[in-house]
């Protein structure tokens, strides 16, 4: 459970880091990756950063809980966030919408993605717990 906890504490930096960044300068950020805004882009990428920021504190109160089915849920929610980014980064840097960069952000997708996916598997609870949890989530 440590673990666990000091892998979501990772997740909470990294998604308030991105979070703010895209609420206080998404263009700078975003050209870092090759990609231009417009005013209507800017004001998505706030919009995301506010989800990043939700995300993190999310995260951030999950770390102690002890409520298995709540734990499941996020996990699987975590999971399914951060392997839909991957997949969307990988075909953002491929059709040249990012430049080189972008794979920095698959990097750090998929790197959350194998985390969440170790987690819900390797989290000690019995497995009629977790088919519970993943019936009830969809």
């Amino acid at each position: 459970m440590r673990s666990l906890k000091i892998f979501l504490m990772i997740t909470v930096l990294l998604a308030t880091i991105y979070g703010i960044a895209l609420i206080i300068y998404p263009a700078e950020l975003l050209a870092v990756y090759g990609i231009e805004l417009s005013n209507g882009g800017e004001l998505i990428s706030r919009i995301v950063g506010v989800y990043l920021l939700g995300y993190a504190f999310i995260n951030w109160n999950l770390r102690n809980s002890t409520d298995k089915k709540l734990i499941n849920s996020i996990i699987i929610a975590d999971l399914f966030t951060d392997a839909a980014a991957t997949i969307i980064s990988v075909y953002g840097v491929y059709m040249g919408i990012m430049n080189a960069m972008g794979w920095e952000m698959v990097v750090i997708n998929l790197a959350l993605t194998l985390g969440f996916t170790y987690f819900l598997i390797e989290t000690p609870w019995d497995d009629v717990d977790r088919i519970e949890s993943l019936v009830e989530t969809i």
